[in-house]
């Protein structure tokens, strides 16, 4: 479904297919060049957002599994142990980073260009985007599974319970910003976006 400023739903593509790997803990979209890219049934699918034609890509590994997330034209996913990189020009899939534990949703940090991943354990792992170099990580538990990192790169945040919290990603200190806003399901997503009022983002 495609959800307007002015609040119209439009559906994009019927319901034929359903992302992979556990929808309801990790998996997630990520839109680029007028697609929203998916992984089904361990394929790497780009869905028109206008059309709402699909298209697969053989170069897609039974690895990949979650968590996608674009940096510089690339897309990267999660999947058994490790975060693979693909290459929509040529379809070209590659292991990019071996964490040795099953990580989740991803998020990139564009001001540092770092990618951050959220692994079995909830703990926020951060990487050198042009590198894949493992950087240290930051507890974050007992936070769900799906997490955003604020534009300057600086903030992560994650549901915990019904509660939104603030995750510092330099000192890791976790603040409470809203309280019984969300149902106690921390596998729903957050994302940043523009503000209604503009000129921001929230």
């Amino acid at each position: 479904m495609k959800v307007a400023t002015t609040g119209v739903v439009t559906e994009v593509k019927a319901a034929t297919f359903c992302p992979d790997f556990w929808p309801y803990i990790a998996t997630e979209m990520e839109f680029y060049n007028g697609d929203v890219w998916v992984n089904v049934s361990s394929q790497i699918r780009a869905v028109n957002s206008t059309t709402g034609l699909f298209t697969d890509y053989p170069g897609g590994n039974p690895n990949v599994e979650a968590g996608a997330v674009q940096r510089n034209g690339d897309l990267y996913f999660s999947g058994s142990d490790s975060i693979w990189k693909f290459v929509p020009g040529t379809g070209a899939v590659t292991m990019w980073a071996t964490p040795g534990i099953a990580v989740y949703a991803l998020e990139y940090d564009a001001v540092n260009d770092l990618i951050w991943a959220r692994d079995s354990s909830f703990n926020l792992r951060k990487y050198g985007g042009s590198t894949g170099v493992f950087l240290g990580s930051i507890n974050a538990s007992p936070g769900g599974y799906q997490f955003a990192i604020e534009p300057s790169g600086a903030f992560a945040y994650q549901i915990s319970g019904s509660d939104i919290e603030r995750v510092n990603l330099t000192s890791g200190v976790r603040t409470t910003i809203l309280t019984g806003v969300v149902s106690n399901f921390g596998s729903n997503d957050l994302v940043f976006g523009p503000s209604s009022t503009g000129g921001t983002w929230s």
